[in-house]
Order: structure tokens, then C-alpha cells, then sequence
């Protein structure tokens, strides 16, 4: 029995089992032909130190602004309050703002302890992509994709962020990395009596869940994968990934009854996103990893020579490359397409909906570079393309984020002001960011309209008006005669404004 069975596994292997990396082409000469081990790993370790240090780089030039005290309201909610203040206000999972409350009641909500996990996950993440690259293709593959993840100006911006965008970019880097391991061929009769390793597994199982209960968009990938996996379905240990999945499943299924109620009763929506023609919307794709907004001719060669890049290491990995790399290809191309389709029908024009395909971005490009036939060229490539990324990342270090000068602002409110002061500002959803500067003011209001004013207006009572944007200032009839603007100054796009009722 034990013959037959073995006799039954190799016939299989021998029929199903593809090969896990490309054969080799006498044209191509691979970047990475002769690295070693111990190169792989000091290049790797250098890259994440590299990423780090770039992160930590004038982590606070750019004031807390909305998004990132939005964050901190809800790592601010305790017990059950935390879920319902999440589903109500918010439309994204838990898992993040969860870990992020214990950060902060352990470092507390400073811009620079709040944004450090950010950081710490972006170097993680080109750490991962080497490896993942490694895996995929070869040593040089990973380094290469790893160096462009660390100098992508949209890498970096999302970097500093008190926001769960490079959370999820990890996530999902290491939810596919798993992946790629439990799609690792049958065992041979050879190796019939070996133990396989769990921790791929329950590594995917943890980083999908992590990933989907955060932000639930990234269940694109996962979808993507399982598509992989029928796509491939001879080839792989059914069993081992079908119990996958279905684990994944479950685990996300537990919290399906609360992202129903979400869904019909939250008051966060994406309304405001304006709708934008969808060539429009392809164009900001294009330029998302690779520039910063508006793109210099530098950035407009860089983003066609990635583009071009990605492309060519598309095809390949569907007409020569091994199940591994198929795997890349879904995992970029699938979810980018149902972006696009559901944007036809909602306007979802957003970059940052496209972050968690970043990494996948960069090692299709990287595969291409690297396997050019003479091996000057994909290094006169590669540095070309790395020193357009980093004069994109000088580009942004030096602008200033949305040009509003929070800090400038409550720092002269708060020599200015009194306890009895009432503060406000418009539009209404900005008196989240008053509560993270003035969290020892009482009264604080948020406004959609100029004549909502008028009902925090006390005889004799002082107003601090926060105003910014054309389409939040006050109108002439807004306030009543008898109101007297007292003073006024300007922060950056912040205009605030000290109003008095007289009696």
C-alpha cells in the first residue's frame, strides 16, 4: 500500500508540479546572478534602515490634520463606546485603531509617537518585499523592487501618517508572502514524510483578517488570491489552501453583522469624494506611486518607465513565469481592475485606495529591469529610476502638507483665549481636529453654513472662528449686525477670526 501510494505521488508531481522559478535563458543574464546569501540580507537590513531613517526624517514638519485626528478620536473611545463611536463615525474595521489605542496609552498623542508605528510599518514593508521578491524571482529581484518601495514618494507619504495605510500595505505584503508559501508544490515521495511548516498557514490567515477587519477594500487581494488558486488549482495543495481560505472566511464573518449595521446606519460616507471623469482617474493612477502631485517632466518619464516596466513584467510572468508569479500578476492586475469598474458607478477617485498595490507595482517593474539581457543596462536603469523617486521624495519633504498651520493656530488661541471662549470652525467634520488641539475647551462647534453662527453668539461672549477654503467663509448676513470681528489672522489656509456680540 505504502508503494502504491508513493507510486501515485509521483506520477502527480510529475504531471501537476511547475517549476518555481523561470528556465534559464542564455539571453538574460539575471542582476542578481552571483548574490549571495549574506549580500541578500545586509541589503535588505540596509534598505529598511533606509526607509526608516527617511520616515523618521522630519516626521513632524506637517501639522496633525483631520485624518490623523480622526485616528486618535477613536483610539481615544474606551470599551464598548470604542465600537460604537467606530460604527457610527467611521466606515472602516477596528483592528487598526485598536492597536493604535494601546500605542497611545502607552506613548501618548503626540505627532511624533502617533506617526512612529506608521514609520516602523513602512521600513517593514520593504524588508518584506525583498524577501518576497526573493521568493518570487531572485536576491537581485527584491532588492531592487525593496529599493523603489523605499524612495516611492507615496510610500514615504503615507509613512507619516497617523493613518492605517502602511498597517495594511504590511498586511497585505505578508498575507501574500504567506500565500505564495501554501502554494508551494505537493511533497514528493521523497519528502512524503516530512512535516510542513504551519506558520504560512496561520500567517495568512492572520495578516488577511488583520488586513480586511482595517480596511475593508483590501479584501480585494484575498479575492484576488482565491481566483489564483482556481486559476492554478491542479498545481497546488488543494486541501491545504482550501482550509485556508475558509478559515480567513470565518474569522472575517464574525464581524459581518456589525459592517452590516455599519453600512446602513454610519454617518461617515464617501459622498464628499467629488466624481471626476475617468481618464482623469487613470491619470492619477499612473502618476500615484512614482510622483508628487502636480508631476514634474522628471516624474512624467519616471511614471512611463515604471509603467512600461510593470507591463513588460506582467506579460512575462503570464507567458513564462512559474505559479508563484502568476500569483504577483492577481494580485496587482485584479484588484486595479475592480477599482476602476466600481469607480464607473461611484466616484472612488482616491489614490490611497490604491496603496495596498504598491509593493506589487514595484516587483513587476523590478522583474522586468532586472532580466534585461545586458547587465549594464538594468544597472543604468535602476539608478536612473531610483534618483527620479528620490527627487520626488526632496520635492515633498519641502512643500508643506495642505498648508494648514494648525499648530500656529492653537498656540496663538491658546495665549489669547479663555476657558469660556467658545471655538468653532468650518466645515463641521474639522471639529475633530479642534478636539486634538483644544482638548481642554468645553465648547466646540462645527458648522456647514456661515448662519449656524449665530447660535453660539452670546451677549457679551467671545467666538474663535476657524474658516478655510472658498467654499467655507463667512457671507455677508451671515452674522448679525451687532457682532464685531475683533481680530483676525491667517495661518497659512487657516484664517481665524475673534468675534464679540455686543450687549
Amino acid at each position: 500500500m505504502p508503494a502504491k501510494l508513493a507510486e501515485k505521488h509521483r506520477k502527480r508531481s510529475q504531471k501537476n508540479v511547475e517549476p518555481d522559478s523561470e528556465p534559464p535563458d542564455a539571453t538574460c543574464v539575471p542582476l542578481s546572478a552571483a548574490m549571495g546569501e549574506r549580500t541578500f540580507r545586509l541589503g535588505s537590513l540596509g534598505l529598511a534602515t533606509l526607509a526608516l531613517a527617511l520616515g523618521v526624517l522630519r516626521l513632524t514638519h506637517n501639522d496633525v490634520w483631520f485624518d490623523e485626528a480622526a485616528s486618535f478620536f477613536f483610539a481615544r473611545q474606551s470599551g464598548l463606546n470604542f465600537f460604537r463611536v467606530l460604527l457610527r463615525e467611521d466606515t472602516h474595521g477596528p483592528v487598526y485603531y485598536g492597536l493604535l489605542r494601546l500605542w497611545v496609552l502607552a506613548f501618548g498623542e503626540g505627532a511624533w509617537a502617533g506617526r512612529l508605528p506608521s514609520v516602523l510599518c513602512a521600513a517593514a514593508v520593504v524588508l518584506v518585499v525583498a524577501h518576497l521578491g526573493a521568493t518570487l524571482f531572485d536576491r537581485g529581484t527584491g532588492l531592487l523592487a525593496s529599493l523603489f518601495v523605499a524612495l516611492s514618494p507615496f510610500h514615504l507619504y503615507y509613512a507619516q501618517e497617523v493613518r492605517f495605510y502602511a498597517f495594511i500595505e504590511l498586511m497585505i505584503c505578508l498575507h501574500v508572502f504567506c500565500f505564495v508559501r501554501l502554494l508551494d508544490n505537493p511533497p514528493t515521495p521523497e519528502t512524503i514524510s516530512t512535516k510542513r511548516p504551519r506558520w504560512p498557514w496561520w500567517g495568512f490567515v492572520a495578516s488577511g483578517a488583520a488586513s480586511v477587519l482595517t480596511f475593508y477594500m483590501s479584501g480585494l487581494v484575498p479575492i484576488a488570491e482565491g481566483v489564483c488558486a482556481v486559476w492554478l488549482w491542479r498545481h497546488i495543495p488543494r486541501k491545504r489552501v482550501a482550509t485556508a481560505f475558509a478559515a480567513l472566511a470565518a474569522l472575517c464573518a464574525l464581524w459581518l453583522p456589525a459592517l452590516v449595521w455599519q453600512i446602513q446606519h454610519t454617518h461617515g460616507t464617501i459622498a464628499w469624494i467629488p466624481a471626476k471623469p475617468l481618464w482623469r482617474f487613470l491619470q492619477q493612477s499612473a502618476y500615484t506611486f512614482t510622483a508628487v502631485r502636480p508631476p514634474t517632466w522628471t516624474d512624467k518619464l519616471a511614471t512611463i518607465a515604471f509603467a512600461t516596466a510593470a507591463a513588460i513584467g506582467i506579460v512575462r510572468a503570464i507567458r513564462r513565469g512559474s505559479h508563484r508569479q502568476r500569483v504577483l500578476v492577481c494580485w496587482l492586475v485584479l484588484p486595479l481592475i475592480t477599482i476602476l469598474v466600481i469607480s464607473l458607478h461611484k466616484p472612488l477617485h482616491e489614490a490611497r485606495y490604491l496603496f495596498m498595490l504598491l509593493p506589487a507595482y514595484f516587483l513587476c517593474a523590478a522583474a522586468a529591469i532586472s532580466r534585461w539581457p545586458t547587465r549594464w543596462l538594468p544597472v543604468a536603469t535602476s539608478v536612473l529610476l531610483a534618483a527620479g523617486l528620490a527627487h520626488a521624495d526632496v520635492r515633498q519633504y519641502t512643500g508643506y502638507k495642505f498648508k494648514e498651520r494648525w499648530n500656529d493656530a492653537a498656540a496663538f488661541i491658546r495665549e489669547a483665549g479663555l476657558p469660556t471662549d467658545v471655538l468653532g470652525v468650518m466645515p463641521s467634520h474639522e471639529a475633530v481636529t479642534l478636539r486634538y488641539y483644544f482638548p481642554k475647551f468645553k465648547h466646540l462647534r462645527g458648522a456647514e453654513k456661515g448662519t449656524w453662527v449665530n447660535g453660539w453668539l452670546a451677549p457679551g461672549g467671545r467666538l474663535w472662528l476657524f474658516t478655510y477654503r472658498k467654499d467655507y467663509q463667512l457671507q455677508p448676513g451671515d452674522l448679525p449686525n451687532e457682532a464685531l470681528r475683533i481680530d483676525s489672522r491667517t495661518f497659512g489656509t487657516l484664517k481665524v477670526s475673534l468675534y464679540v456680540l455686543r450687549r
